[in-house]
């Protein structure tokens, strides 16, 4: 029990100097990329970095593919967006999996982010027509193994965007056609022991490092970089009940400075924004590893990188390899673009 009470701790303080992303870049394009598309994680306050591994690893870590029990699985999740905001609700939807072939893992994903129409309006406010306003990407992954208790993994990931012009009319920017860009993750994870009713787990993640979009008029901004580290520890006790207990901190990788290059802004991003780093905490309870209860917080700061705080709740259950989760969040900073936001996750493995 020491033991364990000293793996609890260790975790917890590991976790406090560890950074994940949840950076929302409300003027800066591929936005759909900053949230959180799957119910489990988003019921712990979005933690994913150093959980056990699932369908939708692809969006946290693509190394935590490599320790996962099944031969494959994939997982489909749907998150109304701004319904709060806006007179109607943006959609995400998620799809992703994965699938071995010896040591080697091959996973997937894809996103669309439904935002409506906009007209198009030119310099004299006459309407010519519309254009889609929604947004997608495909990204595929790669996980391998070292040994029983460290993997890496990367994913390359394409999106498309809406691309706005500026026509200087109450400074309003309308989407006139579309444009691309390519992005990278990069993920290591590390558990131990590989067999054990307890485990340790540290994860550590870099989100969306790739090119720059055409957000408008011609400007070129970055997508929004993260780095997501995290750590967890799991526990099971009475045959019947497990715990797992999470914390994660995240930081935006985005410079101030629109103009750096890709590999400068990076290391630009540690010295600035320091105030935008955030922490979450989250729980995990389990029966008869069927029923699961979570619950999380966020603290985070209101920037324009960030989402402010905000506390989480999901439940879950396991029936033969179908997994169905739900979860809810609520802002405590009244930001009501991330309020009252629900999801439902479902997930089968083979």
């Amino acid at each position: 029990m020491n033991k364990n009470v000293f793996l609890l701790l260790f975790a917890a303080c590991l976790a406090g100097f560890t950074p994940s992303a949840r950076a929302q870049q409300y003027t800066n394009q591929a936005l759909m990329e900053t949230i959180v598309p799957d119910a489990r994680a988003a019921g712990m306050a979005d933690i994913g970095s150093a959980t056990s591994p699932d369908a939708f690893s692809q969006h946290w870590n693509v190394a935590k593919y490599a320790f996962a029990a099944d031969t494959g699985a994939v997982g489909l999740s749907y998150t109304p967006w701004l319904g709060a905001v806006n007179s109607y609700a943006s959609h995400l939807f998620y799809l992703a999996g994965y699938y071995k072939i010896g040591t080697h893992i091959i996973s997937a994903g894809a996103r669309y982010m439904s935002n409506g129409n906009s007209s198009l309006i030119n310099s004299a406010t006459d309407v010519y027509g519309s254009t889609s306003l929604s947004d997608f990407s495909i990204d595929v992954g790669y996980s391998h193994a070292f040994g029983k208790y460290f993997s890496v993994g990367a994913a390359l990931r394409y999106l498309s965007l809406p691309q706005l012009v500026n026509t200087g009319v109450a400074q309003t920017p309308y989407a006139d056609g579309r444009t691309g860009a390519v992005a990278a993750d990069l993920g290591f994870y590390f558990r131990y022991p590989s067999v054990a009713k307890n485990e340790f787990a540290l994860g550590l993640a870099f989100k969306n490092v790739g090119s720059k979009v055409a957000f408008s008029s011609g400007n070129n901004y970055f997508l929004p970089m993260a780095m997501y580290l995290g750590s967890r520890y799991s526990c099971f006790f009475a045959e019947k009940h497990g715990l797992v207990f999470a914390v994660e901190i995240s930081k935006p990788l985005t410079p101030e400075d629109q103009n750096k290059s890709v590999l400068g802004g990076l290391f630009d991003s540690f010295g600035n924004n320091i105030k935008e780093w955030g922490l979450s905490v989250g729980a995990d309870y389990s029966y008869t590893r069927h029923f699961f209860l979570r619950a999380g917080y966020h603290f985070g700061s209101d920037g324009p990188y960030a989402v402010g705080s905000y506390v989480s709740a999901g439940a879950g259950v396991l029936w033969g390899r179908l997994a169905l989760d739900l979860s809810y969040q609520l802002s405590t900073s009244g930001i009501a673009s991330v309020s009252n936001i629900v999801r439902a996750s479902l997930q089968y493995a083979f």
